[in-house]
């Protein structure tokens, strides 16, 4: 069974074989370790797209930075989406029900104001979070402005109830 390895950071290396993936807490080691982060393998996700999502939440502190127990629940939990500029993630008033991490692309933030004309807050970006999700979710409340993709993301989605343990 022939191997081959991605270097996510200094301290974490993914290892591809059939027919699942591991994440490996060690990034020298030649042979599966002992003490592993998880093992996984995604219904219908296709390798690339799990190495891609891995990849995509190594920029981010919380799950560089975590324990093995919250890296399991998170790669338990995600889904990798891709999406094409013109797409609109939430509308005004729409429940928020998943957070997307995303690792390249830009997403504008927008309100429409009481003449009618679109008045940015912010954009989100690469290695970033949306701020207004993560209180819509946390509140349980509508989401507060629209959303729109401007140019092509790649994020992974993580759902509500992963969010205990980053807290």
């Amino acid at each position: 069974m022939e191997q081959k390895g991605w270097r996510l950071s200094r301290s974490k290396r993914v290892t591809l074989c059939s027919p699942c993936f591991v994440l490996f807490d060690s990034p020298r080691r030649r042979y599966p370790p002992k003490r592993f982060v998880t093992h996984f393998r995604k219904k219908g996700a296709p390798r690339e797209a799990a190495v891609k999502s891995l990849e995509i939440l190594e920029k981010f502190d919380f799950f560089r930075g975590g324990d093995n127990s919250l890296r399991n629940a998170v790669v338990q939990n995600m889904t990798h989406v891709t999406l094409a500029p013109g797409t609109y993630t939430l509308h005004e008033g729409d429940p928020c029900n998943a957070i997307a991490f995303v690792g390249q692309g830009r997403i504008r933030v927008f309100k429409i104001g009481e003449t009618g004309r679109e008045i940015t807050l912010y954009n989100v970006q690469e290695g970033e979070s949306c701020f207004l999700s993560v209180m819509a979710l946390l509140s349980s409340r509508p989401y507060p402005a629209s959303a729109l993709v401007e140019a092509p993301v790649e994020a992974v989605i993580l759902p509500p109830n992963v969010f205990p343990g980053l807290l």
